[in-house]
């Protein structure tokens, strides 16, 4: 892999001192845009009392005051949610909000397959026969122009809050006809930040609402949970407002979770005593979340979350987690299918699988994403058409790449590292070679590179940095968990640990005669790789029965650093490549 060096440290050792902290801390801040004191004063106390003004966003007060009158009034409210972690989430929290405040409200929850994404037709007319005078929508709305126009039609007011491109004609924004259009991505929005996901947005009218209502937000320490879960698991920019939400997310989840539901699928998909971080919120209970939505209905993550029985709440948690089980299962049957697909010598992959479950291609192009590193849209055969999602690499916006042929579409919508669309099946080899007709990534874009923010000195390899460092997260996305390198450091043992010996405990020495442990997860292959390079292949067979091995060996190294705290608190190292 390619090492791709961010800054050299002496670069940053004024700013250090000037703040009275590490040059490498002030070198991972710099290498993320805080660049100077000020700013990395402001970044270090980001707090709830720093959000920004909401009424800076177009139509935001407007919405507001529309809902509080027909709360008031008793008038049905229906909000219109979508299938994923951030529409579900973004569900709930105004659910709860409304019904705290006393509404008259009710929820529609798309299904996938029958409803796809975003308002459908169908489900408007449904909803205005059930009485709707309000229609809130919450991750979708922005470009259901046709669908909006019919909810006017119908008699409804429309309030959207969505986080979506808007629609672009001729190069024009076209906006949909709602009463008050909520979304930060609309040109010429003032807000200071436009990056927040549908959950930190619903968070953000939930807590407006209860104050021009002058009732005590009660619900402030609930709802921020969802809010932040909803902002890691949309994977948006981890910075401002974003960052406030998870940060305080993750220290509420680890003392007190209020919210029910959460409480019971937190403790079946997650280990007892371990402590929820970013990605255990990515890659455990978001996922529960997602299958639902993706194999039953998202209604029932809904109803996880609102409810006040334990023992509904268990029952929907298990069900949440046994869907995500069988996800797993699907994801692994059709990446078998899409393996000899794959065409190396195009750099935007357009796979036509028709055979796949629809709710598993966003999950399959995301995975051909990371190991081939190239654009990658999945197209299933569904009920109407073809349906499929795309997964993008750094430095090439889906988006916009597929707003240039919306003749090929019969619906898309998404944002530059994610989208859903729609398309009927003789448009696909035209889409495919429209897109790489179009492409301009070459060969170093296509390349995947491991960013290092600097290289650090053994000697300065602390118990103290890492603690430092543990300051900064949480860690995500456009704020990325730091990675360092180290030149010719001593590899004084090995030992291969785990079940099945994949993984390698690396110990070193510092010059100063520090001793550093690091793990290396799935790391045989490289570490067999480096000792065979430095003629020290002998040492393989000893290491296959996973003892301790003594060396003396010179190595670079590509790591993180993590505060261990077996038998008391230490620097440990989490390898990413040994050479």
């Amino acid at each position: 892999m390619r090492w791709k060096i961010l800054s050299e440290l002496s670069s940053a050792a004024e700013t250090a001192k000037m703040l009275g902290i590490s040059p490498v801390t002030a070198a991972v801040l710099s290498n993320r845009g805080y660049d100077s004191p000020q700013k990395i004063k402001e970044f270090l106390n980001l707090s709830s009392d720093t959000l920004g003004d909401t009424s800076l966003i177009d139509d935001f007060d407007k919405g507001l005051e529309i809902t509080k009158s027909y709360i008031e009034s008793g008038e049905k409210i229906y909000i219109y949610g979508d299938y994923d972690a951030d529409g579900v989430t973004s569900t709930v929290i105004l659910y709860r909000a409304l019904s705290e405040l006393g509404a008259d409200v009710s929820y529609y929850m798309p299904h996938r397959v029958y409803d796809g994404y975003g308002l459908n037709m169908a489900a408007v007319e449904k909803i205005a026969e059930d009485g709707c005078s309000l229609l809130i929508t919450c991750d979708n709305g922005i470009a259901a122009l046709d669908e909006i126009d019919r909810a006017k039609e119908l008699g409804m007011k429309v309030v959207i809050l969505d986080h979506h491109e808007p629609v672009m004609r001729d190069e024009k924004e076209q906006l949909p006809n709602g009463d008050a259009v909520i979304d930060c991505k609309r040109s010429g929005c003032r807000f200071p930040f436009r990056e927040m996901c549908a959950g930190g947005l619903c968070y953000r009218f939930a807590a407006a609402l209860f104050k021009l209502m002058e009732r005590k937000f009660t619900l402030n320490r609930e709802l921020v949970t969802f809010a932040g879960i909803a902002t890691v698991c949309d994977i948006v920019p981890l910075k401002y407002d974003n960052r406030i939400f998870v940060k305080n997310a993750l220290y509420l989840i680890n003392r007190d979770i209020r919210n029910i539901g959460l409480s019971a699928l937190t403790a079946m998909s997650v280990l007892p005593g371990k402590k929820i971080t970013p990605y255990i919120l990515g890659y455990n209970i978001g996922p529960c979340i997602n299958a639902i939505g993706r194999l039953e209905t998202a209604a029932e993550a809904v109803e996880l979350f609102i409810t006040d029985d334990r023992t509904k709440a268990t029952e929907l948690a298990a069900k949440l987690v046994q869907a995500n089980k069988e996800r797993r299962e699907l994801t692994q049957a059709a990446e078998e299918k899409i393996a000899d697909m794959i065409d190396g010598s195009l750099p935007v992959q357009v796979l036509y699988v028709p055979d796949i479950h629809e709710s598993i291609a966003g999950i399959a192009a995301g995975h051909v994403k990371d190991r081939y590193f190239r654009p990658t849209l999945v197209i299933t055969k569904g009920s109407e058409g073809c349906k499929g999602s795309g997964r993008s690499i750094e430095g090439y916006d889906l988006h916009k790449n597929l707003s240039q042929f919306p003749q090929l579409f019969t619906k898309f919508g998404g944002h530059a590292m994610a989208c859903g669309f729609s398309l009927p099946y003789e448009n696909i080899d035209k889409l495919r070679k429209a897109l790489n007709d179009a492409c301009t990534l070459g060969p170093e874009d296509l390349t995947p590179s491991l960013k290092l923010d600097c290289m650090i000195p053994s000697d300065m390899l602390t118990l103290e940095l890492a603690k430092e460092l543990e300051t900064l997260e949480p860690f995500g996305c456009a704020y990325e968990k730091p990675h360092f390198f180290t030149l010719s450091i001593k590899l004084s043992g090995i030992k291969y640990v785990g079940q099945e010996l994949n993984t390698v405990k690396l110990y070193f020495t510092g010059k100063n005669g520090t001793k550093i442990q690091a793990m290396f997860f799935n790391g045989t292959e490289n570490t067999e790789q480096f000792l065979e390079e430095k003629g020290n292949g002998g040492l393989i067979p000893k290491l296959k029965r996973g003892e301790y091995v003594r060396t003396d060996i010179e190595a670079d190294i590509a790591y993180s650093i993590i505060v261990g705290s077996y038998n008391g608190e230490y620097i440990q190292l989490t390898m990413d490549e040994i050479r």
